[in-house]
């Protein structure tokens, strides 16, 4: 339960940092957001540093402000509509299994 909830806190830092990014750098939502997977591990590397004094002593305040500057550092361009799957670019033998399911279902909605 202990792993879970540590989980759970870290994904919701990471959505927080994401959204004062969002916030603070007035993004267009449409066409920009931060990526949540680097927000992710910005939080995890940087968790540690907020809750220890001896480190940083009374500034928390600079631990947060320097990884809402790493999460705003990673932004990707929003696609809506995309008509093609995400398909990974890994060698083969890393691929995920359902990686020719999805090309073939992708070529059949292609051909109609």
């Amino acid at each position: 339960m202990q792993e879970i909830f540590s989980n759970l806190l870290a994904l919701s830092l990471a959505a927080l940092a994401a959204t004062a990014v969002i916030k603070e750098h007035e993004l267009d939502t449409d066409e920009v957001l931060p990526n949540f997977k680097n927000a992710t591990e910005v939080v995890r590397r940087n968790l540690f540093n907020i809750i220890d004094n001896k480190i940083y002593g009374s500034r928390p305040k600079a631990v947060v402000r320097q990884i809402l500057l790493e999460v705003a550092d990673v932004l990707y361009k929003v696609r809506p509509n995309r008509n093609f799957p995400r398909v990974s670019r890994q060698p083969i033998k890393k691929w995920n299994l359902m990686k020719s399911a999805k090309i073939a279902e992708f070529e059949r909605s292609t051909v109609a």
